[in-house]
């Protein structure tokens, strides 16, 4: 299993359209075959501040997610909204 956690730094007073943005991505990837879970939301304390937590079955799953057309037009969208790097950290749980 593959867990990621990806942290996006949106532009002050965007984060209503980036959560419309976000909202059809996540819902067809929960239906993705390889994923076993998927959740965002705004960081707690922060406005401008959105986490995705993701777990796939592989890094295969993970590959096949990020060819999607939804999530490459998802990723292009948000990068407008970006007010900083995205930061991303994977693991991969030993238990």
């Amino acid at each position: 299993m593959i867990c990621t956690l990806v942290r996006f730094h949106i532009k002050h007073g965007c984060g209503d359209r980036f959560l419309e943005l976000a909202r059809t991505s996540v819902e067809q990837t929960r239906l993705e075959k390889g994923n076993i879970s998927y959740d965002m939301g705004p960081e707690l304390g922060k406005t401008d501040t959105f986490i995705f937590f993701e777990r796939w079955k592989n890094q295969e799953s993970v590959d096949i997610h990020e060819s999607q057309t939804y999530f490459q037009s998802f990723d292009r969208a948000a990068g407008e909204l970006m007010d900083g790097p995205v930061e991303v950290f994977k693991m991969e749980p030993p238990f």
